[in-house]
């Protein structure tokens, strides 16, 4: 998994992407089949308005019928109406992102901050952590990918572990 954890086994992943077109979701598409067995006819692809507080019992079903190990959303801004900064406005999307996860999967929010400074030349730090301190007190773990554009390598920095400062 990115390079850096061997799995122990295969995952059944749903990606909910909301940003890319779908020619640049076809080109990554290829990219990851390189690397991994993927099905092009799990491939799908819509133009659809998606926020998570309306979909996730359509979500929740899918990840039932098709057993799906682990949820990403790719960006939190495009999947979760209302203002990511304010908590009251977070608090339903958190809601249905729970209901939606359960106790059996894994969920992967993608939320990107401040990448105009880090381009700049500045360092990361979760004081950046768009929103206020509800998504950090809810997500389980914090990773931080942090690169140049343009640049073909990245870093990634663990900044919250929950059960296992270790990896900190």
């Amino acid at each position: 998994w990115l390079g850096v954890w061997p799995l122990r086994r295969s995952l059944r992943c749903l990606l909910v992407q909301v940003e890319v077109t779908e020619a640049l979701l076809q080109k990554r598409g290829r990219r990851w089949r390189a690397g991994a067995p993927i099905a092009d006819n799990l491939w799908h692809y819509t133009t659809k308005l998606f926020d998570i507080m309306d979909e996730a019992r359509q979500v929740k079903q899918f990840c039932e019928d098709k057993d799906i190990d682990l949820v990403a959303f790719d960006p939190l801004c495009e999947v979760q109406a209302g203002d990511e900064n304010l908590a009251h406005t977070t608090r339903p999307a958190r809601q249905a992102f729970d209901s939606v996860i359960g106790s059996t999967r894994a969920c992967i929010i993608a939320h990107h901050f401040n990448k105009g400074h880090i381009a700049l030349g500045g360092s990361p730090g979760m004081h950046w952590l768009r929103g206020s301190s509800a998504w950090y007190a809810w997500d389980d773990t914090v990773l931080l990918m942090t690169g140049k554009p343009g640049a073909r390598t990245a870093h990634l920095h663990i900044v919250k572990a929950r059960n296992r400062e270790d990896a900190l």
